[in-house]
């Protein structure tokens, strides 16, 4: 379990948009989620005000920046569960963990390089809650299979993200689609 702590840790976490964070910015093609602007501070997850963040951009290079070395430090501490088909081939990966934080790792700029060995060069994901990520090879994924356990956790979340889908490309993240289990 990663846990990030010392001092206050600031990041842009996926979340909820009816949240409604003081500080967000949208990802494209979601209608559920954004990218919020938040502060770790003894376990405990904050959102930022504008003035906050001002302040923080003054003190530093940029917001993004430190976003980027949150998401950088989760993505070296965090190690997922790889579940593989009966033939062996990766149908998916779970990031879990017990830090508020654990949906940012899909912000790391190394994110994509570190499992392209395993899915490709592009992947879909799947944030439930702010403690878990689904991730799936963008080609031939088994997302249909997990989708009953992902929008099982989005409902029952006391801090839920979205029941979309993500892409995650050299691009950046934007959402692809919604997950239905009708």
């Amino acid at each position: 379990m990663a846990t990030l702590q010392a001092e206050p840790t600031y990041a842009l976490l996926p979340d909820a948009r009816a949240m409604h964070p003081p500080v967000a910015q949208p990802i494209p093609g979601s209608e559920r989620a954004n990218l919020a602007a938040v502060k770790l501070d003894n376990g405990e997850v904050s959102y930022l005000s504008k003035q906050a963040v001002a302040q923080l951009e003054a003190a530093n290079p940029n917001f993004q920046k430190l976003a980027e070395i949150t998401a950088t430090q989760l993505l070296e501490t965090l190690k997922p569960q790889v579940i593989r088909d009966k033939s062996k081939v990766v149908e998916c990966a779970v990031f879990q963990s017990e830090s508020p934080l654990t949906a940012a790792v899909v912000l790391a700029p190394k994110f994509l390089e570190k499992y392209e060995p395993l899915f490709g060069p592009e992947v879909l994901v799947a944030m439930p809650t702010r403690f878990e990520v689904y991730v799936f090879p963008k080609i031939a994924n088994r997302i249909s299979k997990y989708t009953p356990d992902i929008l099982a956790d989005f409902r029952a979340a006391a801090y839920p993200v979205s029941p979309e889908v993500f892409e995650i490309g050299p691009n950046g993240i934007r959402a692809v689609s919604l997950l239905d289990d009708r």
